[in-house]
C-alpha cells in the first residue's frame, strides 16, 4: 500500500470507479486537485464538483482546491472550501505571479488560520508559457513569514533539485531547533527528474531534509486508472532500497507522511 499527494481530477468523476482502482492499485488514499479556474463563477463550480467527490469517502479522498490567488474574493472562497465544502487544502500554481509576491500575504494568512495545507508547483513547466521563472524553489521561502502554514513543494523543484533541497533542508533545521513536531516545507517527490536524475536527486532530498520530509506524489491524470501511480511507487521503492533505506523509513515516505503533512501541529 501506498499513499500519493498529487492526483489530477476534473471533479465530474464517479467516486466509485475511482475508490475501486484505488483498491486495485494498492493506494490507501490520495490528494486529489480540483481542475484550474480564471474566474469566479469557474472557481466556485471547480469547487463544488471536488467536494462532491470527495465526500463519497472524506478519508480516503482528500480534495484540495486548485485556485488562482488573483481572483477578486479568493480568500472568502477559500474560507467556504474549508467549512462549508470540507475541502482540506489547497492547490497553487504561480503563473506570472511569485509565492514571495506581497500580495499574496493576505492568501497565506487567511490559509494559514484555516489549517490548510497548500501543495505548491515548483519547478519547470511544460503549458505555461515562460511561468516557470515564478516557481523557483527559493522564491517560496517567504512562508517563513507564517509559522502555522505548512506547504509542500511539487517536483523536487526539477530542475532546480538542489535549491529545493536547500530550501527543504532549511525548514528541516528551523524545525529541529525550534522542537517543531514536523517541518513547515515538505517535499513531494513527484516526478518531473528525469530517470538519469531521480536517484541522485532523492538521495540528496533525504539525506538533507530528512525522511519526515519526503512525500510521494505521482501526477496521476487519470483517476480512474491508479495504475501509474503503482508504477512510480514501484520505481521509487526500488531506489530507495538501492539507497539502503530502512523498511519504516521507506513506508514513511511512501505512505505515513503524507498524514503528516495533513496534520495541524
Amino acid at each position: 500500500m501506498h499513499t500519493d499527494c498529487h492526483v489530477h481530477v476534473r471533479g465530474t468523476e464517479d467516486a466509485k470507479k475511482v475508490l475501486a482502482s484505488m483498491d486495485a492499485h494498492g493506494v490507501e488514499k490520495a490528494i486529489l486537485m480540483g481542475r484550474g479556474a480564471k474566474t469566479m463563477e469557474d472557481q466556485r463550480a471547480s469547487n463544488d464538483d471536488l467536494a462532491r467527490l470527495c465526500s463519497a469517502d472524506p478519508k480516503r479522498l482528500i480534495g484540495f482546491a486548485r485556485i488562482d490567488p488573483r481572483i477578486a474574493g479568493i480568500t472568502d472562497e477559500i474560507q467556504r472550501c474549508r467549512e462549508s465544502l470540507k475541502l482540506v487544502g489547497v492547490k497553487m500554481l504561480p503563473d506570472h505571479w511569485a509565492p514571495c509576491d506581497e500580495f499574496m500575504w493576505a492568501i497565506y494568512k487567511v490559509v494559514e488560520s484555516l489549517r490548510m495545507p497548500i501543495l505548491f508547483h515548483s519547478g519547470i513547466l511544460w503549458g505555461n508559457a515562460d511561468s516557470s521563472r515564478f516557481c523557483r524553489p527559493a522564491l517560496f521561502e517567504s512562508v517563513i513569514h507564517f509559522p502555522k502554514l505548512t506547504i509542500a513543494l511539487a517536483h523536487i523543484g526539477w530542475p532546480w533539485t538542489d535549491e529545493c533541497t536547500a530550501v527543504g533542508h532549511r525548514f528541516a533545521h528551523l524545525a529541529r531547533m525550534e522542537k517543531r513536531k514536523k517541518p513547515q516545507v515538505f517535499i513531494d517527490t513527484t516526478r518531473g527528474t528525469p530517470p538519469v536524475y531521480r536517484s541522485d536527486a532523492l538521495k540528496k532530498a533525504i539525506a538533507c531534509s530528512g525522511v519526515g520530509s519526503i512525500i510521494f506524489g505521482s501526477d496521476t491524470g487519470n483517476p480512474l486508472d491508479f495504475s501509474s501511480s503503482a508504477d512510480h511507487a514501484r520505481l521509487d521503492r526500488e531506489i530507495l532500497d538501492d539507497l539502503g533505506m530502512s523498511e519504516p523509513d521507506i513506508d514513511a515516505i511512501l505512505r505515513t507522511n503524507l498524514d503528516r503533512f495533513l496534520s495541524a501541529e
